[in-house]
C-alpha cells in the first residue's frame, strides 16, 4: 500500500473515530460468528449457507458494523436489507474512477441488487435512509444547476449546462441515457418497487432498453440513435441499481422468458432473508452520531474518488483465493446440466471482484487484501443461495395452464418484432380493436401501434 492510501486509510477510519466503536482492522462479528463448517455444497451443483439465509457482515470494517446494526434497529429492519444498502451505497461514492485490475479486464465496485420479501417487512426504508446522503448532494447540484442557467445569456448553448445527477428513479431509457452522459463517474437507479421497471419493458417499439442495461452492467458502451435527436454515444457506462420486489410478483418479472434467458437474472445480487413475523417494535428516530458519521464517510468517499481514477489490483493472497474460487465456480458449472444455473454461477467470478473492490473502499482503498477476498467469497454463497431461493419461487409448483387469446397477443408482441397492430389483426383475421385491448391489458408486452 503506497503512503497515499495508507493516508486515506487513516482518514475514513478516523471519521469515524469519535463516533462508533472499532476502526479500520478488519474483525470477528463476535454477535453473528461463522462458522466455517456451517457452509455446505448441495447435490446440484449450487453453494449454500445453513439455514437460515442470513447475510454476514463480519468482514466489513467495524465502525461500518456497527453503522449496519444501529440503522437495522432504528429502523426495525432486516440487517440483510441495511447491508445491501450500505454496500451499494459505497460502491455508488467510489463509482467508476474505482477500478480493479486483473488481466486484461477492469471492473469496478457496483452490483444491481433485488431486496426480496413480502410486504410490511421494511424493505424501502433502509435504503431511502441509506442513500440520504446523495440525496443532499444531488440537491445541492441541482440548485447549482438552476444557478448556471439564471447566468446564461441569450445566444449561450443551454445544453452546456446540466444537472449532475446521481440517484435517478421512475425514469425512461432516453432521460437514463443522458444521465449516463451528464454523470459518468457515478449512478445510481432506485426503485421502490423492481416489478414497475420490469413491467416497462418492451413498451416501446424496437426501444432496446433490456439490451442496453445488460450492456451497462457490463460497462459495455452503445450508440443511441433516435430519430430527431442528436446521436449520443455512451462509453464505458457505470450504473448500479437497488430495488425492492414481492416474492409473490417474481415469478411475473424475473420469471418472464426473456429475462431468464438473457442474463438479465444473473446479473442481480438478490437479497432474500428468511423472516418469519413482522415485529411488533416500533421505528426510533436515529441515533445523531451514527447518521452524521455514515454521510461523512458516504461524502469522503465522493470526493476521494472524484478526481482521476485510482487503479488497484489483488495481493498476492486475494489472487489465490479468487483463483480457487473460479476453479470451484467452474467445476460446479461443468457438475450441472442446468442452463439457468450454469449461467447464474458464471456471473459470480465477476461478482466476486466487484464485491471484493466495494469492500475495499471502506477499508480506504488500496489493492484487495486476502482477507477482503475470503470475506467476499461468503458474501457469494450467501448471494448464491439468495439466487437459489428465487429460482425456486419462479419455477417450483407452477402448474401448467392454457394460455388466453389475450395473453397470447401480448406474448407475440413481447417476443417477436412486430410492425404494427393492423398488419398481426390481418395475419389472425380478427379486428385491429383485438389486439389494443390485449395490449393494454397485458402492458409489459407492448404498446406498439
Amino acid at each position: 500500500m503506497t503512503m497515499t492510501q495508507e493516508k486515506k486509510t487513516r482518514t475514513v477510519a478516523g471519521s469515524m473515530s469519535d463516533d462508533c466503536a472499532g476502526g479500520s482492522a478488519q474483525c470477528k462479528d463476535t454477535q453473528n460468528p461463522v462458522n466455517e463448517q456451517e457452509v455446505r455444497q448441495n447435490d446440484d451443483g449450487m453453494f449454500s449457507l445453513h439455514q437460515p439465509r442470513k447475510m454476514p457482515i463480519d468482514g466489513l470494517p467495524a465502525h461500518v458494523q456497527q453503522i449496519i446494526r444501529e440503522y437495522a434497529a432504528a429502523l426495525v429492519a432486516p440487517v440483510d436489507f441495511v447491508a445491501a444498502a450500505v454496500l451499494v451505497a459505497t460502491a455508488t461514492a467510489a463509482g467508476k474512477n474505482c477500478q480493479v485490475k486483473t488481466g486484461i479486464y477492469t471492473n469496478h465496485p457496483s452490483g444491481w441488487y433485488a431486496l426480496v420479501a413480502p410486504s410490511g417487512f421494511n424493505k424501502s426504508e433502509p435504503v431511502k435512509q441509506v442513500l440520504l446522503p446523495f440525496t443532499e448532494l444531488d440537491r445541492g447540484n441541482y440548485l447549482r444547476y438552476r444557478e448556471e442557467l439564471t447566468q446564461l445569456e441569450d445566444g449561450d448553448n443551454r445544453d452546456a449546462v446540466h444537472w449532475e445527477q446521481i440517484i435517478i428513479s421512475d425514469i425512461t431509457p432516453e432521460a437514463r441515457n443522458q444521465a449516463l452522459m451528464h454523470n459518468p463517474v457515478r449512478l445510481l437507479s432506485y426503485c421502490d418497487e423492481l416489478q414497475g421497471m420490469m413491467n416497462n419493458f418492451c413498451r416501446y417499439n424496437k426501444s432496446g432498453e433490456v439490451e442496453q442495461l445488460l450492456s451497462i452492467w457490463s460497462n459495455a458502451g452503445y450508440p443511441v440513435n433516435r430519430k430527431k435527436d442528436i446521436p449520443l454515444c455512451i462509453t464505458d457506462p457505470y450504473m448500479n441499481i437497488i430495488g425492492g420486489i414481492q416474492p409473490s410478483v417474481l415469478p411475473s418479472t424475473f420469471g418472464k422468458q426473456l429475462l431468464m434467458g438473457n442474463g438479465w437474472n444473473h446479473r442481480f445480487l438478490y437479497v432474500y432473508p428468511e423472516l418469519d413475523k413482522i415485529s411488533k417494535r416500533k421505528p426510533r428516530e436515529m441515533s445523531p452520531r451514527v447518521h452524521d458519521a455514515w454521510h461523512r464517510m458516504v461524502n469522503n468517499w465522493v470526493q476521494s474518488y472524484s478526481a482521476v481514477p485510482e487503479k488497484c489490483t489483488l495481493s498476492d493472497a486475494a489472487w489465490q483465493v479468487y483463483d480457487h474460487y473460479c476453479d470451484l465456480i467452474i467445476d460446479k458449472i461443468n457438475a450441472s446440466d442446468d442452463d439457468y444455473r450454469r449461467g447464474m454461477l458464471s456471473k459470480f467470478k465477476i461478482h466476486i471482484l466487484r464485491l471484493a473492490a466495494t469492500v475495499q473502499v471502506m477499508y480506504g482503498g488500496g489493492d484487495i487484501s486476502g482477507e477482503t477476498m475470503s470475506y467476499c467469497e461468503r458474501l457469494c454463497d450467501y448471494f448464491i443461495e439468495c439466487a437459489r431461493a428465487v429460482h425456486e419461487d419462479i419455477t417450483c409448483d407452477q402448474p401448467t395452464r392454457a394460455i388466453g387469446n389475450e395473453e397470447l397477443i401480448g406474448e407475440i408482441f413481447s417476443r417477436y418484432d412486430v410492425q404494427s397492430q393492423n398488419a398481426l389483426a390481418d395475419v389472425l383475421h380478427i379486428n385491429q380493436s383485438v389486439i389494443s385491448r390485449a395490449l393494454y391489458k397485458y402492458k409489459n408486452a407492448g404498446n406498439k401501434s
